[in-house]
């Protein structure tokens, strides 16, 4: 049997593999850089394996030795000490409660989400609607009746909101599965055998086109910011999304060829968009210059910060909208 090594001799050693003199199959294997990093040499069912067991110094000689001595006792028994390693491995990674997994599901998928708002989303309504039912249970041991009882006791409280929270407590099964840390999604539709959702729509008021033009100049007399109220007749003539008129930008606009011109990060679905406008629209524009300023905002807040339009500053608008129409108008 060679001479065992000292920690000395260890750190003297030149690249290369050197036996640790151990009789176990241990070797220090030094790089070219002087990168130190024990290496265990089994042969398993007649079958040589080589197993790292880290690096030197952070794994110390007699760690090493130990290990080494622990794996060559399962060798003789039979066992390979590199799957029930991995089995260990996936055993305490199972210990992953729910709570856990959504956050680690959540800062996976937040960088294809278009807007930061999708990840306080996701998180807000699984912390509560799903958490309370089973966030400090592991992620391995959630049954389906358990996510069934939390999406039924969302759909008494808030039942638009109940379908996105399924999807998301799915999303974080399958991050699951795809892990490691399950077998089986059970969060499926099929699982969850859940009763049809009801809906009860409430379609949005609709204003004949005849009376378009008096229910804006009802606007335009109100005491609203100037912004504010040019924003929203730009919304009328354009058809366009509040959000993308509220973030509308003058570099996005060309006053000779009246066109405006949508970027892809600020549309829905991720296409450049391309909007004529019209004459009534670029005399809205033309209002609008009065107001620019370092923002380049085409419809600047109120607060003098560089900053767009709240939303509820629309909301307003539309208040005033509905105001104007009839009460008889359906």
């Amino acid at each position: 049997m060679a001479k065992r090594l000292t920690i000395k001799q260890l750190e003297a050693l030149g690249a290369g593999r050197h036996s640790d003199g151990s009789g176990m199959g241990l070797m220090l294997w030094v790089s070219p850089k002087g990168n130190r990093t024990w290496v265990q040499r089994l042969t398993v069912n007649g079958k040589r394996h080589d197993i790292g067991l880290g690096s030197y110094p952070l794994v110390s000689q007699s760690n090493a030795r130990a290990i080494a001595a622990e794996n060559k006792r399962a060798a003789l028994m039979g066992l390979n000490p590199i799957r029930e390693k991995k089995k260990a491995r996936m055993i305490a990674a199972k210990r992953i409660t729910f709570a856990e997994a959504m956050e680690r599901t959540c800062a996976e998928l937040a960088p294809t989400w278009r807007g930061k708002k999708e990840a306080s989303a996701f998180l807000s309504s699984l912390n509560r609607y799903a958490k309370p039912h089973f966030g400090s249970d592991y992620i391995a041991d959630i049954t389906s009746a358990q996510i069934r009882q939390a999406v039924l006791a969302c759909r008494a409280k808030v039942p638009n909101l109940s379908v996105k929270v399924q999807h998301r407590i799915h999303a974080v099964f399958k991050w699951a599965v795809a892990n490691g840390l399950r077998d089986t999604n059970p969060a499926t539709g099929d699982a969850l055998a859940l009763p049809k959702l009801e809906k009860n729509t409430n379609h949005n008021r609709a204003l004949p086109y005849s009376e378009v033009a008096s229910a804006l100049a009802t606007i335009q007399k109100s005491g609203a910011w100037i912004s504010t109220k040019l924003a929203f007749a730009f919304t009328v003539l354009t058809a366009a999304r509040s959000g993308e008129v509220r973030g509308a930008h003058w570099d996005e606009i060309d006053l000779d060829k009246a066109v405006w011109t949508i970027p892809p990060e600020r549309m829905k679905m991720n296409r450049e968009h391309r909007v004529p406008l019209s004459p009534q629209v670029i005399e809205i524009l033309r209002h609008a210059e009065a107001q620019r300023d370092e923002s380049g905002l085409v419809f600047p807040s109120i607060t003098g910060m560089v900053q767009a339009l709240r939303p509820t500053a629309f909301a307003l608008a539309v208040s005033l909208f509905w105001i104007a129409i009839p009460t008889n108008q359906n």
